[in-house]
């Protein structure tokens, strides 16, 4: 709201592009550090198969409602 009041419309529209940039970083630093580890674990081919399962939990995470993510995100950091 105060990006809104003191910016006028730019101000929704900057932080929109804001929170896209943050979590298209946020994806490829994961991703990054994910295939890092598989190729580590499991060798250079079960990276494709990292690579697939990654685009489908994005693609699924992207699909559901907020409420519902956040809550699979609280219980996966309790384990």
């Amino acid at each position: 709201m105060s990006f809104n009041v003191g910016f006028g419309n730019f101000g929704n529209i900057f932080i929109a592009l804001c929170m896209l940039f943050f979590a298209f970083t946020t994806i490829v630093g994961w991703y990054y550090f994910g295939e890092v580890n598989v190729r580590h674990l499991f060798g250079n081919g079960a990276v494709k198969v990292y690579a697939v399962i990654v685009v489908i939990c994005v693609i699924i995470g992207s699909t559901l409602k907020v409420d519902l993510v956040w809550g699979y995100g609280r219980l996966c950091s309790m384990v």
